[in-house]
């Protein structure tokens, strides 16, 4: 998962499918190491496309862990951020 969030960074752009596939791969981990990773890859994704990481977030948020939703959101607008975490 580094090497991707490195290769995210260099590039500026990420593919959708492989990382949000890696996501739903990755959410059987319950660790907390393990979701704050996956939260900082989303993170990472959505300073080159918020709103594509926006739409996930809200089409999965009631079955994303809330450590995931409050790293992923970080970098989004406030607005945005309190719609995704609003219960």
């Amino acid at each position: 998962m580094v090497i991707l969030l490195k290769i995210v960074v260099i590039k500026k752009e990420f593919d959708e499918e492989y990382v949000f596939e890696l996501v739903e791969n990755m959410l059987n981990y319950t660790e907390d190491y393990i979701q704050k990773g996956i939260g900082w890859l989303l993170k990472t994704c959505s300073k080159f496309n918020p709103d594509s990481i926006f739409g996930y977030l809200m089409n999965n948020k009631e079955r994303l862990p809330r450590l995931i939703l409050r790293y992923s959101s970080e970098k989004l607008s406030n607005e945005k951020r309190k719609q995704i975490l609003k219960k």
